[in-house]
């Protein structure tokens, strides 16, 4: 395992990060996986959250397969530049896992509800390995709001969308029947 606590030894939530040594450079790539934890939770042995019963298990589960994605992808570059007798330095790797994990605004209009929408499939498909299903899923909940949207005859803005408003969309799409979208 690459990853390593900030404070392992602290009394409060600390960072994660993953830390690997690369060899070429004879440097370590440091690199934030955005995810916290308590070091009580932490089996320093294994280098990984432990492993608990109930919510609190559930939760630390949940952050072992975050981890995972980060330690899966770290091992596929290595095996990748392997292959193509590349040198693989931090610089490459920060700009690899970047492209993997942060969020980066597309063009669209983020001022309304369908835009984020589709700004997020947009930003999800960039980073390969959606499916099918996963698209329509996502193309029909931005039907929906469209739908909706025609209902209220204006466009939802996304900084208007409050409990109220989400008691009324979850009202009209009980009583609609709007046609999956199908590519």
């Amino acid at each position: 395992m690459y990853f390593f606590l900030k404070e392992p030894n602290g009394d409060k939530i600390t960072p994660i990060y993953l830390i690997f040594h690369l060899k070429t450079q004879k440097k370590n790539f440091k690199y934030s996986t955005g995810q916290m934890i308590h070091p009580d939770n932490w089996n320093g042995k294994s280098r990984t959250p432990l492993a608990k019963r109930g919510a609190g298990g559930a939760e630390l589960k949940h952050l072992s397969s975050i981890l995972s994605m980060y330690s899966d992808f770290l091992d596929e570059k290595i095996k990748e530049f392997e292959k193509l007798n590349t040198p693989l330095t931090r610089e490459i790797l920060k700009q690899l896992f970047d492209e993997k994990f942060k969020y980066k605004v597309v063009k669209g209009d983020c001022r309304f509800l369908t835009g984020v929408i589709q700004d997020f499939i947009d930003v999800k498909n960039k980073s390969k390995g959606q499916s099918e299903s996963w698209n329509k899923k996502y193309n029909n909940l931005k039907n929906k709001i469209i739908a909706f949207e025609e209902k209220k005859r204006k466009k939802i803005e996304f900084t208007a969308i409050t409990q109220d408003w989400i008691g009324e969309l979850c009202g009209f799409l009980r009583i609609i029947d709007v046609k999956p979208f199908h590519p």
